[in-house]
């Protein structure tokens, strides 16, 4: 039917729109998942270096 696809035709570059935001959300979501991965692991080193009772010091403020 020529008006069904006048309407997607209509759509088509709204999609498009929508899928990019999407990925680009996706992207920046992931590259702070990833910012903090690296300060989990920076925080765990630091506990790892600290002696013994300190660091069960610091797991019961965290």
């Amino acid at each position: 039917h020529p008006k069904l696809l006048e309407v997607n035709a209509q759509l088509e570059p709204l999609f498009s729109k929508i899928a990019a935001a999407a990925e680009e959300h996706i992207g920046k979501l992931e590259n702070r998942v990833a910012t903090l991965d690296r300060n989990i692991d920076r925080t765990r080193n630091i506990q790892r270096a600290m002696p013994a009772k300190q660091r069960q010091l610091s797991e019961l403020v965290v």
